[in-house]
């Protein structure tokens, strides 16, 4: 078989897939040939019939099995390049960034950080106005037991001490 020939059948295979039916029918019967002679054409044909099922399966048409939609979606798989995602990106840029720096350099941008994250971040963990925490939810009990009257954030809860609420039982009991 000459080269040429060889080529041209496998730019007939890549093109047009494994099924001879679709092939140009002026070249159909010299390729058919030529993969009778060349374990590399069948092969390449059998790969090509295999795409072509995988296809015709996603479009509704086919009879492939499970295991070789599998196998064809692992060679698939594997030859596509690692991907990141984009934090994992960031990450690895940052890691290669600070590993350029000198040591001092480092414990700026790291000093830097921590700063960032006690002067921004910190401060909005708090929880929203009017939703009362710690001691004002002692006292927000208390006057409840007290009193029965529940109190809303507009009663200024900060501004009602222990030492009030213990006042006022006093004075009631």
């Amino acid at each position: 078989m000459k080269p040429a020939d060889q080529e041209r059948a496998e730019a007939i295979l890549h093109a047009y897939g494994g099924n001879p039916d679709r092939w140009p029918a002026n070249e159909r019967t010299a390729v058919l040939e030529r993969i009778k002679k060349s374990g590399q054409l069948l092969s390449l044909q059998h790969n090509a019939r295999s795409l072509d099922n995988l296809i015709a399966k996603d479009a509704g048409e086919t009879s492939m099995s499970a295991p070789e939609t599998e196998v064809i979606a692992a060679r698939i798989n594997n030859s596509l390049p690692a991907q990141q995602d984009a934090m994992g990106a960031l990450f690895t840029f940052f890691q290669q960034f600070m590993h350029r720096q000198p040591r001092f350099v480092q414990a700026g941008i790291g000093i830097a950080f921590l700063v960032l994250v006690m002067v921004i971040i910190l401060p909005t963990n708090n929880r929203p106005t009017g939703h009362p925490t710690g001691q004002a939810a002692f006292e927000q009990w208390v006057w409840e037991d007290i009193t029965g009257q529940s109190l809303t954030p507009n009663d200024y809860i900060a501004e009602l001490t222990f030492m009030d609420l213990v006042d006022l039982e006093v004075d009631e009991g």
